[in-house]
């Protein structure tokens, strides 16, 4: 048993010693646009917490008679 805890602490130690692997040219690049993007992202919610959305205009009868009757009125 000792001999295996004395193996599992060599490894550990080695792994720690080695040098980390890079990470490939092309990883490093899409992590750089998500990064960008998470920005981006980060900056249009701010806006958007800052604006208020007004509601929509209700029609009236002057657009009945530009665009047609009104959803939901009476023919007749």
């Amino acid at each position: 048993m000792q001999d295996l805890t004395e193996h599992i602490r060599a490894a550990e130690a080695a792994a720690e010693a080695a040098p980390a692997p890079r990470p490939e040219p092309a990883l490093v690049d899409v992590m750089a646009e998500l990064a960008a993007l998470r920005e981006q992202l980060t900056a249009i919610a701010a806006l958007l917490d800052r604006q208020t959305i007004a509601p929509a205009p209700r029609k009236t009868q002057d657009d009945a008679r530009v665009h047609g009757p009104m959803p939901g009125a009476r023919n007749g």
